[in-house]
Parts: C-alpha cells; sequence; structure tokens
C-alpha cells in the first residue's frame, strides 16, 4: 500500500533534492517548488522551509540551551521567519515584538516539554529500568511546554499556523491543478 505523500513531505523533499529538472510527463520536486513560490503572502512558505530545515538537523535528545542556539544558527530561514512574525507582532502594538517572536517561532519549532521528552509523566528514579511515574509538573501531563508569553504569544503561533494551512492549501490545490 503506498500513501500519498503529505505536502509536508513532497516540500521537505523538494527543498533537499539535487534534480531541479522539470518533466512534463510527471510531476517532480520542481512542480511542488514552483507551487509554494506561487503560495500567498511570504510567512506560510518561508515557515515551512524552516520546519523542512529543523527537520533536516541533527538534535540531541535532551536540547539544552546552549544546543538550540547552535541548531537555531544553522537555519537559514530562522531571521526571515522571526522578522516577519516581529513585523506583524509590532503592527499589533505588542511589546517587545521581536522578543515575542523569537520565543514563538522557537516554541513553534519545538513545543515538547523538555522535563519530561513530551511523555506528559516523569520517569521512576532508581527504577530497574525506565518507568513511567507521576504526572509531569511541568506540563500538567500534556506533553507540551507553556506557549510563551501567554495571550500575546498564543496570537503569534495561531498566525504561523494559519499561514502554514493556507501555504499547505494553497500548494496542494496548484500540484493537484496540474495533475
Amino acid at each position: 500500500m503506498t500513501d500519498a505523500r503529505t505536502v509536508d513531505e513532497a516540500y521537505s523533499s523538494a527543498c533537499n533534492t539535487d534534480d531541479l529538472t522539470v518533466k512534463a510527463e510527471r510531476r517532480s520536486d520542481v512542480d511542488t517548488l514552483i507551487a509554494s513560490g506561487m503560495t500567498p503572502g511570504l510567512l506560510g512558505a518561508a515557515l515551512l522551509r524552516l520546519h523542512s530545515e529543523w527537520d533536516g538537523t541533527a538534535k540531541p535528545r535532551k536540547l539544552t540551551e546552549t544546543d538550540a542556539r547552535l541548531l537555531y544558527g544553522s537555519l537559514k530561514t530562522l531571521p526571515k521567519v522571526i522578522d516577519a512574525v516581529g513585523q506583524w507582532a509590532s503592527r499589533k502594538g505588542y511589546r517587545d515584538p521581536y522578543e515575542l517572536a523569537g520565543g514563538a517561532v522557537a516554541y513553534w519549532l519545538d513545543c515538547v516539554c523538555h522535563a519530561c521528552s513530551g511523555r506528559g509523566r516523569e520517569l521512576m528514579p532508581n527504577a530497574s529500568r525506565p518507568t513511567l511515574g507521576n504526572i509531569c509538573r511541568a506540563c500538567g501531563g500534556n506533553g507540551r511546554r507553556r506557549p510563551p508569553a501567554g495571550e500575546a504569544g498564543k496570537d503569534a503561533l495561531r498566525l504561523m499556523d494559519e499561514s502554514v494551512e493556507r501555504a499547505r492549501w494553497s500548494i496542494k490545490k496548484r500540484l493537484r491543478n496540474s495533475e
């Protein structure tokens, strides 16, 4: 059984391809790149590209702040995304818009609770093998960190999610029409 690739999978593959040849008889990675270039707005496509870069980096199991800063330095699209979200936050009148943008983008890339590694439960200390114990106090058992900057952070995350959905829909629509 072969399932069709999702837009995210197709985009990630297209961003990392070596073959940029347009083929009239079948769809190739170039078609995905062309479709992404036609998406309305820049933020959604930039976020898809950033997520593809993030997925392609080697990350340690426990991501420390130093590790995160090194990883963020290797993401070419990150400054463009932070700038776009920062401009949006500035237009909305939020305090410290670029700090808000940086925190929201970092959360969007890695929202997993660092205390429990996304399990929602703490590991039992001194157990002979890994055993889940009490509900994680840091995340309340849902496995995700708290969004940064309260309501402003939630608004920024909503903007990013909506932009990505619009970009996915646009790419999918254009690829469907090219068959």
